[in-house]
């Protein structure tokens, strides 16, 4: 009997759905989103250390000028420069730790939100409850670390391998060409692949723990699989 429904999924389905341990779903689901989360985290410490450039802004804990000019610089503020040395790397990890809270909780709100479609797609089948489906749902979530574990390998090759300039403007383009090699060409061939095996153990899945006959899981499985592919090719 195998242990995951990743190579076997008939099998795997077949021996124990319905019935499925919902708290073993939602720790894979976690887990799934803690490693993805991880990843983008891993990537954009890279970058960020990468990144040895310096640019010159405006303080924003200056006032404006009028306000300095009518109260002189006793006003509190007043006193501090005009401009301030910016450095991209630690802007850009900033900007990074900011964002992993919201990889985690979209990648849990992904999981709920494919397993209530096909919940609903499967509602025919008359078998299994809810747990189930979200059980399902998330060994298929399995599939997407890692499509983020390839996103970590090309981008930390791409880092390595890129002399980044000390000019702002031709790094924001060296940056806008490496965003545009890792979004379309890497993102279409893994994401083709990851959809293609979250198919194959839906399609189990909802076959076993849901009831369908085969042709309407893998309609159903086909259906969900081909939308989550189109949101993270565009996304």
């Amino acid at each position: 009997m195998p242990r995951t429904p990743l190579l076997h999924p008939d099998e795997y389905f077949r021996e124990r759905a319905p019935g499925l341990d919902f708290g073993y779903a939602l720790v894979l689901a976690v887990v799934v989103a803690l490693l993805t989360t991880a990843a983008v985290g891993f990537v954009g410490w890279q970058f960020s250390e990468a990144l040895d450039t310096t640019i010159t802004v405006e303080n924003e804990n200056r006032p404006p000028d009028w306000v300095c000019e009518d109260n002189g610089d006793d006003w509190p503020g007043c006193d501090e420069p005009e401009t301030r040395e910016l450095d991209l790397g630690d802007e850009l990890w900033d900007r990074f730790v900011g964002l992993l809270p919201v990889v985690f909780f979209s990648s849990l709100l992904g999981w709920l939100v494919v397993g209530v479609f096909l919940h609903l797609l499967s509602r025919g089948g008359g078998r299994g409850t809810f747990g189930d489906t979200l059980a399902v749902a998330a060994w298929g979530g399995v599939p997407m670390f890692v499509e983020s574990a390839v996103g970590l390998v090309a981008a930390s090759r791409v880092v390595r391998g890129t002399s980044f300039s000390q000019n702002p403007e031709v790094l924001l383009q060296q940056l806008q060409e490496l965003q545009s090699f890792l979004d379309w060409p890497l993102t279409f061939a893994v994401g083709l692949v990851v959809a293609g095996w979250q198919l194959f153990v839906w399609r189990a899945g909802l076959e076993h723990a849901r009831g369908l006959d085969s042709d309407a899981a893998l309609g159903v499985a086909g259906l969900v699989a081909f939308v989550v592919f189109l949101l993270g090719v565009v996304g």
